[in-house]
């Protein structure tokens, strides 16, 4: 509604992608999983304008349009009928938050832990520093089991 709006009253600038993660393409050009829009022949393109313009009760663009004239789908979609390049923009801000999270919560435990080293010197210090050493020298799969195994309530067999 938005959309047909913004095109009879006004102007807007859209974003590249404009699906969200879960967006499901209601009109492909092709049956899902669909090819990107750039792969499609000119018969496939007009056909889905003429199929977008059926729907919405309009006249197809003269001519019958082209490839230009669809929603650009640059990696396709799915079997689910959603967009690909948004699903991947999606997980890939899941992951950058987590590592920019991660890096900041190690950097402010980092810098703590080597102020109250640098602060207090002497047993403190060495105290600490061993206790580093320790922690640093343990792989990584027996720090996340022992981390996994503290967590568990003792009545459960996590």
């Amino acid at each position: 509604m938005v959309a047909d709006e913004i095109a009879a009253q006004g102007w807007m600038i859209w974003p590249p992608i404009r699906f969200a993660n879960n967006t499901t393409q209601l009109d492909p050009p092709t049956p899902f999983p669909s090819p990107p829009t750039w792969m499609l022949s000119e018969a496939q393109c007009q056909a889905a304008i003429a199929a977008h313009a059926a729907r919405r009760h309009t006249e197809p663009p003269p001519g019958g349009g082209s490839c230009h004239d669809l929603e650009p789908e640059w990696l396709g979609t799915d079997a689910d009928g959603h967009d690909v390049v948004a699903r991947l923009l999606y997980g890939f801000r899941i992951s950058v938050l987590f590592g920019l999270i991660l890096a900041g919560v190690s950097s402010v435990v980092g810098v703590a832990a080597g102020a109250v080293q640098g602060y207090f010197g002497g047993w403190v210090d060495l105290t600490m520093q061993r206790f580093i050493e320790i922690w640093s020298s343990l792989p990584h799969l027996y720090i996340l089991i022992i981390l996994s195994r503290s967590s568990c309530p003792a009545s459960s067999s996590c």
